[in-house]
């Protein structure tokens, strides 16, 4: 069994994974928007840096939403 192997199953599911898409979408979308607004409200040298810091909050506040919406173990056929 290789690190890389095609054949080994995904470590977490495909029916799990569309769990977390609107918050995703929904995540994405503000911190963007509040990147454009920071941006353009105020002088560049300010909002520049804090619309990449609000990127950033909002990068890691979907890694972390994602992972606890996703579980980390599965049911198998006989718990289910």
């Amino acid at each position: 069994m290789s690190l890389f192997s095609l054949m080994e199953p995904a470590e977490r599911g495909s029916k799990y994974r569309y769990l977390s898409m609107p918050v995703i979408v929904v995540v994405t979308l503000i911190s963007i928007g509040l990147f454009f607004w920071l941006a353009i409200s105020l002088p560049w040298w300010v909002g520049l840096p804090a619309g990449v810091a609000v990127l950033a909050t909002g990068f890691v506040l979907v890694l972390r939403l994602v992972n606890s919406i996703v579980p980390k173990k599965f049911p198998t056929g006989e718990d289910s």
